[in-house]
């Protein structure tokens, strides 16, 4: 498992360029234990970027998961934000490997 950092209730994964079980690379997670819900932003198989929200406490807000195709240029200012020039890099490369594919 990647190393996790704290801010305030949330906690943000280091991004990963393999992918996850489902096949995406995940950049960004960010998981509240307070209630349990996660935020991920990644790009997909076929190279599309997405935003995935899940809420995992209990059944009440179950139906407000989603998952979302987003821009290129959505997740880059996102990326941007989080100050962290590694994140834009690891973004460049996976969407250059997948095009290769």
């Amino acid at each position: 498992m990647k190393p996790f950092f704290q801010l305030d209730r949330w906690h943000d994964s280091q991004p990963e360029e393999a992918p996850d079980s489902e096949g995406n690379p995940v950049l960004l997670r960010q998981v509240s234990v307070a209630p349990m819900e996660v935020w991920e932003w990644g790009v997909g198989p076929d190279g599309q970027p997405y935003e995935r929200y899940a809420w995992l406490e209990d059944d009440f807000y179950a139906d407000a998961s989603y998952c979302r195709p987003i821009s290129c240029e959505e997740l880059l200012r996102l990326l941007r934000k989080k100050g962290d020039p590694e994140l834009v890099k690891k973004f460049e490369r996976i969407r250059q490997r997948l095009q290769k594919q």
